[in-house]
């Protein structure tokens, strides 16, 4: 397929999303990719962004060539174990480098911004339903100080969050009887 005409960018748009995978030619990947000796094991989101905020050109493909899989060591796919909370603080990281880059447009720092806010808040949800509310607490405090806005983002997954429980709730009630 042909690249898509404009270039990725991580702002949000609701035509185009980010996706979690690309293929491209190595030289691509190693300039837009980078291991740092603190992180023994690559990550998904760093190429990605870093992808993005170089315009590389994508396109399009409905086909299905990969699937994931849970595995021990997963950051995506945990059940609201400890690894959610890994897989967020590295999404905050990679978030505050990419903000604080000179070359990162305005457009861009926002939306990663808000991508931390969100973050800051599934990682207080992730510790209340964890039974640690002083870590909660303790990541509030900051989260506010940081960024007051963090309160609308915390309100707005939380009701979210309530929403997929009871979705899911009601579709076991319903299982039961139906099934």
């Amino acid at each position: 397929m042909p690249p898509s005409p404009a270039p990725t960018r991580i702002t949000s748009s609701p035509t185009r999303t980010m996706c979690s995978c690309r293929f491209g030619p190595s030289g691509v990947v190693e300039s837009t990719s980078t291991r740092s000796p603190s992180r023994p094991r690559p990550r998904g989101m760093n190429p990605l962004l870093r992808a993005a905020l170089v315009e590389v050109p994508d396109a399009a493909n409905e086909k299905l060539v990969y699937r994931y899989r849970w595995h021990a060591d997963s950051l995506t796919m945990n059940g609201g174990s400890d690894s959610l909370l890994a897989a967020i603080n590295e999404g905050i990281l990679i978030s505050e480098i990419y903000s604080d880059l000179p070359t990162t447009i305005p457009a861009d720092r926002l939306t990663l911004m808000a991508w931390r806010r969100e973050l800051q808040a599934t990682a207080f949800m992730a510790h209340v339903v964890q039974r640690r509310p002083i870590r909660g607490l303790e990541l509030a405090q900051r989260a506010f100080h940081d960024d007051p806005k963090w309160m609308i983002d915390l309100a707005r997954c939380g009701t979210l969050a309530a929403g997929r429980r009871s979705r899911t709730a009601f579709r076991t009630f319903l299982a039961r009887f139906t099934g």
